[in-house]
């Protein structure tokens, strides 16, 4: 969402867009996106046509562009073994677990996930 919505850093993320061989998320990715979308409208800072408009944005981010979605079931046994130790919700500890499993960095902007990331052994760009 940092991406789309231009939030401070958002090159960053374009860097990982352009430069990571295959970005790959758990496809939780695009219901916590339209989430996002949703509370920005409900607080003022889109307009519910721009909400429709980076959905369709998202989409279009697995379905023609470059990153690939997984599903999240297949991580979630791992997900809950790390939501349990470090004290976090499942659907942060699902990107967690999949990187893990993939043997790749997660790359965030939420500084917890960022940080129990690291103590599960995982590569982590905060952004």
């Amino acid at each position: 969402m940092k991406f789309l919505l231009h939030e401070k850093g958002w090159h960053e993320v374009h860097h990982y867009f352009t430069t990571a061989a295959s970005p790959t998320s758990v496809d939780l990715l695009v219901i916590e996106s339209a989430n996002v979308l949703r509370k920005s409208v409900r607080q003022g800072f889109i307009q519910k046509e721009q909400a429709t408009e980076l959905c369709a944005a998202i989409e279009l981010l697995y379905t023609k562009g470059p990153l690939v979605l997984e599903p999240g079931t297949q991580y979630s046994t791992d997900a809950l073994a790390i939501a349990l130790s470090q004290e976090i919700p499942v659907y942060d500890a699902l990107f967690i677990a999949q990187a893990r499993s993939r043997h790749t960095a997660l790359v965030t902007s939420d500084r917890r996930q960022a940080r129990c990331a690291e103590e599960c052994a995982v590569q982590t760009s905060l952004l």
